[in-house]
């Protein structure tokens, strides 16, 4: 077999890029925050979906009304100020005292808002495409914010939280077998290189792209990358296990778009008689 079609299993991974996405990285870059859905527990369970808000450019933080969360009678907003836990973990907490005390319509009066929202940011997967940004938030921990004023405590339990921030990325535009030429089997794992690019320069930290195979195997590839900030295109290898011959789709994702591409496996022979 000629060395073109095969690439040594040592090789693999190292075509292409290996950056990683950062989705709390993106988070704090972008300019809006989506509730995506918000259920809390006050005084029974209410959900509400689809507020935008604004959020600066270079933090964590952004303010979130409780009538963002679905309570409406209580005119609040709070503060909430982002800090970064490591493994993609966000706590964000409240602190506002008010003195002298906040006037609030109706002749009430806030004293203190508090509590804290335990979050987990990720990289929104590739078959997800949205004008709003690249990471999702999820509840990550006990989460909870508190009204102090002249009606005494009111605690507000959030207990279902689904933003999404961050950056836009661009969609897939293709996804092709870069290898050229006959791809057969051998002995031992092999290489085949694969190409995928975007429709623009990947933003922000990086835009991911997931990929999906089989999962009987034969022919393996990693789950998902980052084309790096500033790029267009990766090269990367799939690895074709010993001895395996037949038929293959694979699969990428990015921004909401899918491509698919078969890659048929020959067996040794067929290249030894070319």
């Amino acid at each position: 077999m000629s060395a073109k079609h095969l690439i040594p299993v040592f090789l693999l991974g190292a075509i292409g890029g290996t950056a990683r996405a950062d989705a709390v990285a993106d988070f704090t870059a972008g300019t809006i925050v989506l509730v995506r859905g918000a259920t809390v527990d006050f005084g029974g369970p209410r959900t509400h979906t689809g507020i935008a808000l604004r959020k600066r450019a270079g933090t964590l933080d952004f303010d979130l009304a409780a009538a963002d969360l679905g309570v409406d009678n209580v005119p609040i907003t709070f503060h909430l100020h982002g800090t970064a836990l490591g493994g993609g973990r966000i706590l964000f907490t409240v602190d506002q005292r008010y003195s002298p005390v906040l006037a609030l319509p109706d002749r009430h009066w806030l004293a203190r808002a508090s509590g804290q929202l335990s979050a987990l940011a990720m990289p929104l997967p590739g078959t997800v495409g949205t004008a709003d940004g690249n990471v999702q938030l999820t509840l990550a921990g006990a989460s909870s914010l508190v009204a102090e004023g002249d009606w005494g405590t009111l605690t507000i339990a959030v207990t279902q939280l689904d933003l999404i921030g961050g950056v836009p990325q661009p969609a897939l535009a293709g996804f092709a077998d870069a290898g050229g030429g006959l791809l057969c089997s051998d002995r031992v794992a092999t290489a085949r290189p694969l190409t995928v690019w975007l429709a623009d320069v990947a933003q922000g930290r990086g835009a991911v792209v997931q990929l999906a195979g089989p999962r009987a195997g034969g022919v393996r590839v990693p789950p998902g990358f980052a084309v790096p900030a500033g790029g267009r295109a990766v090269t990367l290898n799939a690895r074709i296990d010993p001895d395996f011959v037949g038929p293959v789709h694979l699969t990428a994702a990015a921004g909401g778009v899918v491509r698919a591409i078969d890659l048929v496996v020959h067996p040794h022979s067929d290249c030894l008689t070319r």
